[in-house]
């Protein structure tokens, strides 16, 4: 854990507010112009809006399907 979070960093709020995302990790997650918050359970994740849409653009109505199936498979048990 103390592996994966090493490269966090403390992010400051500009005078309207808006969080400041350090360019290292800009560059790393590709952010350009657009950007896409994503609740994932206990965290929220910071996409480029392209690629964001891009991954889900790759997925087929089967591929969906069979995830939601697993999905829920594991939250039943």
């Amino acid at each position: 854990l103390r592996y994966f979070t090493m490269g966090a960093s403390l992010c400051d709020l500009d005078s309207a507010g808006r969080m400041l995302v350090p360019p290292n990790l800009k560059a790393h997650a590709g952010l350009e112009k657009d950007i896409v918050l994503v609740s994932v359970i206990n965290k929220i994740e910071i996409w480029d809006s392209k690629k964001y849409h891009q991954l889900f653009d790759s997925f087929s109505a089967e591929d969906f399907s069979s995830l939601a199936k697993d999905v829920m498979a594991k939250n039943g048990e």
